[in-house]
């Protein structure tokens, strides 16, 4: 199952790492965008995937569950889309040569930053998730969370290079 999302995260991946080259017209740009909006809902839907089989639920957990998790990906999103957006302006600055050592500065405030917001959602909705599940579930829910977050890194970091400080 985690094989599926992993698949999923590749193609994401790729897409993005191919950014600087789809970004020269409009067209490609919005095509390009088309793309990535497509794998990032199969990616979604993968996840589900994987949270329905690993996650067992009863029907009243479910009903509480649910529409808690929705919430929770609906206030994640545009953190993201800024994820995604620093990966493309670092890959589309990469292949140009130029990351000076302002926009390195920038780059890593701007990661942290993403993955602070990242935290303070988890926290945010950590509550509604107690509520819907027994702790050991909730527990489970942010396992897999978690495992999914390093998996879709553990590519990333495949593919994106690393700066050349010489």
């Amino acid at each position: 199952m985690i094989q599926k999302l992993i698949y999923f995260a590749v193609i994401l991946t790729s897409l993005l790492m191919w950014d600087g080259v789809w970004a020269q017209s409009a067209d490609s740009g919005n095509a390009r965008d088309q793309q990535i909006s497509e794998a990032r809902k199969m990616l979604q839907a993968g996840r589900v995937e994987i949270l329905r089989a690993e996650l067992p639920l009863t029907e009243s957990e479910s009903a509480e569950f649910w529409p808690a998790y929705d919430a929770y990906i609906a206030d994640l999103k545009p953190v993201r889309d800024r994820h995604a957006d620093l990966i493309g302006r670092y890959m589309r600055s990469y292949d140009a040569g130029a990351i000076s050592d302002e926009f390195a500065e920038q780059l890593v405030n701007d990661y942290i930053a993403i993955k602070m917001a990242t935290l303070e959602i988890q926290k945010k909705h950590l509550r509604q998730f107690r509520d819907a599940l027994p702790p050991l579930k909730a527990a489970l829910f942010y396992q897999l969370e978690n495992r999914f977050e390093s998996e879709l890194q553990s590519q990333l970091a495949e593919v994106i290079p690393q700066i050349s400080v010489l």
